[in-house]
């Protein structure tokens, strides 16, 4: 078992990301992770925006991103070594079927195809320590205010998943 029994679910946002994959709201981001993982519908989940998300510039409007990135916690039960493997290699297979296509290749600068997934699954182990906080800025930066979205559920039983996708 891991010492925290939570999981966090990253999604940042780059340009070079299928139009699809850029969610604007914390509702599309909640839809496009059941339609990924459709064993969170029912958990309670914590959607929050990136803390560098909406940042732009008052005076020329410029945007530090077209689209934000997001961050998404909750809890989860029987959360071994083994199963969060199991649940990342479920999200890879997940990622490439035609119903979900959360998955694509994005070129390096070197010119090597890399294949990328609609979120990081670096971080499905749990062992990043994530700050969450609001920036400092200076004039001209301001941020927009994008509310978290706390969704009514329980727990994600990682041992009732089947990962055979």
């Amino acid at each position: 078992q891991l010492p925290f029994p939570y999981n966090y679910i990253d999604i940042d946002a780059d340009d070079a990301q299928p139009v699809h994959f850029q969610m604007s709201t914390a509702q599309e981001v909640e839809e496009s992770l059941y339609k990924l993982i459709p064993e969170l519908q029912g958990v309670q989940l914590l959607i929050r925006p990136s803390s560098s998300a909406d940042i732009f510039n008052s005076i020329t409007g410029e945007r530090r991103s077209s689209n934000p990135s997001w961050h998404i916690y909750l809890v989860v039960s029987h959360a071994t070594a083994f199963n969060i493997n199991n649940l990342t290699e479920y999200i890879k297979r997940r990622s490439h079927r035609d119903d979900v296509n959360l998955a694509y290749i994005k070129q390096s600068k070197s010119g090597a195809n890399l294949e990328r997934f609609y979120c990081d699954l670096a971080v499905a182990d749990a062992s990043r320590l994530i700050v969450e906080a609001t920036p400092i800025l200076e004039a001209p930066l301001q941020k927009e205010y994008t509310p978290s979205v706390l969704t009514n559920g329980g727990v994600l039983n990682l041992s009732k998943i089947d990962f055979i996708d």
